[in-house]
């Protein structure tokens, strides 16, 4: 199989881990619940080291108190204060990077 080509993109939201750090060549703002279970090469720390490895701009936000799915409306885990926190992150984010990458800043 041969390697996969870089995706398109200016940035990117995560809620879990995207499997192919190698692909990743923009900005990444990650969201992780306290509470997940995680394959074992797929926690948070490990994916971010990959990244990092990769030299990509990543930052990670961990919500105190929250499970899987704590961003989901439509599931019991669902947390109301850390669904808006990670809104108004991925928000904030998303105005940053992309307002620099359209100046040439990135």
């Amino acid at each position: 199989m041969g390697a996969a080509a870089a995706v398109a993109a200016d940035a990117a939201v995560a809620y879990s881990a995207i499997h192919d750090a190698n692909r990743v060549n923009y900005p990444v703002l990650c969201h992780f619940a306290k509470h997940d279970e995680w394959p074992e090469d797929e926690r948070p720390a490990l994916f971010l080291n990959r990244l990092r490895e990769c030299r990509v701009d990543v930052e990670a936000e961990t919500y105190p108190g929250t499970q899987h799915g704590f961003a989901n409306a439509d599931i019991p885990a669902y947390d109301e204060a850390a669904a808006c926190d990670a809104w108004r992150a991925t928000r904030d984010f998303l105005q940053r990077v992309l307002t620099s990458s359209r100046d040439g800043r990135s």
